[in-house]
């Protein structure tokens, strides 16, 4: 579930060095979150440019792989500090490949590459109940009050054949381009077909295909641009 915001105005290509609040004005939810997309902007590009797409400090070396097991099919995870793309990655202890909070990727071998997966979790009061995103003045089930960004990260494995020069950054990048590339976005749903109705009227639904059911309740869906949904038989973009 998404929060509840009106908009997202930051932008990169402007260049907005800070907000800068006004007396007497409506405070808006979109210029505190611009606020903090520019200072994470700034942080992120700060740390990429001066030690690059990733890198760890030498004393706290996080999410170092070491003590491998192949007839366990399992290696550990040294705890630290590690930055992906400018964003600081922390592994508070040292774990085994096994023991992550999310499932396997798949099994190491003899030829595998493993590297660190990271993306970002928007966390509300469904995933998180506790006082944190409550107002507890107003009651211990008081009202929700700002969501929270969840950094999450997994370390995974991906077989190959072959011998590659994985210090290439752009052989890696080649590597798990699959594995990393965007979601469509797309929503595919239909309701149980019904082999047994005899119309085609699609506004008729067969009461045997479920749709009422609470296996449809979990759908949501958004419409960004307002306009004719139908028009002239065809469908409007």
């Amino acid at each position: 579930m998404k929060g509840d915001f009106t908009r997202d105005t930051f932008d990169p290509t402007r260049h907005f060095l800070r907000v800068l609040m006004q007396q007497g004005r409506v405070l808006m939810d979109s210029d505190w979150n611009e606020q903090v997309s520019i200072v994470f902007h700034y942080l992120q590009s700060l740390v990429k440019d001066l030690i690059g797409p990733h890198a760890g400090p030498e004393d706290n070396w996080g999410f170092e792989i070491k003590d491998l097991y192949l007839e366990q099919k399992d290696f550990t995870i040294g705890k630290g500090h590690y930055y992906v793309s400018g964003i600081l990655c922390v592994n508070e202890n040292e774990i085994s490949y096994s023991d992550q909070k999310v499932s396997k990727s798949a099994d190491p071998g003899e030829n595998t590459l493993v590297y660190l997966d990271l993306w970002e979790r928007h966390i509300t009061r469904n995933e998180d109940d506790s006082n944190h995103l409550r107002d507890v003045a107003l009651g211990i089930h008081g009202p929700d009050t700002a969501t929270r960004s969840q950094l999450m990260t997994q370390v995974k494995i991906k077989p190959f054949t072959g011998a590659k020069d994985f210090n290439d950054y752009s052989i890696f990048l080649g590597e798990i381009k699959d594995e990393i590339k965007p979601g469509t976005g797309l929503l595919q749903a239909r309701v149980r077909p019904d082999d047994t109705q005899e119309t085609d009227d699609p506004c008729i639904i067969s009461p045997d295909s479920k749709y009422r059911g609470t296996e449809n309740q979990l759908y949501r869906v958004e419409i960004h641009k307002g306009g004719e949904a139908w028009k002239n038989g065809e469908h409007s973009n």
